[in-house]
């Protein structure tokens, strides 16, 4: 509950700013995301699956915390799988 209060509480403040719409590589993103989910995965037996991300252009701090989310949710309701298999 306490990350999905700290999440909605990012989106709030993310929202109110002006998008920054610059070059994003969604790849960096996704690493990122992985990176911030690593203590998640401790005990967990995960095949990735990622493709090659397209540059698009967007607000990097929203896209990231989109990435985030996707990822996070990806990793939480496959928990009950013996090797989960995420796809991006």
């Amino acid at each position: 509950m306490h990350t999905l209060i700290d999440a909605m509480l990012e989106l709030s403040r993310t929202s109110t700013l002006p998008l920054q719409l610059t070059a994003v590589d969604l790849n960096r993103l996704l690493q990122r995301a992985r990176d911030h989910l690593q203590p998640d995965l401790t005990g967990r037996s995960i095949r990735w699956d990622v493709h090659l991300l397209p540059t698009v252009m967007g607000d990097q701090k929203t896209l990231q915390q989109v990435m985030t989310n996707l990822l996070s949710n990806a990793v939480k309701y496959s928990r009950n799988e013996d090797v989960a298999h995420i796809r991006v």
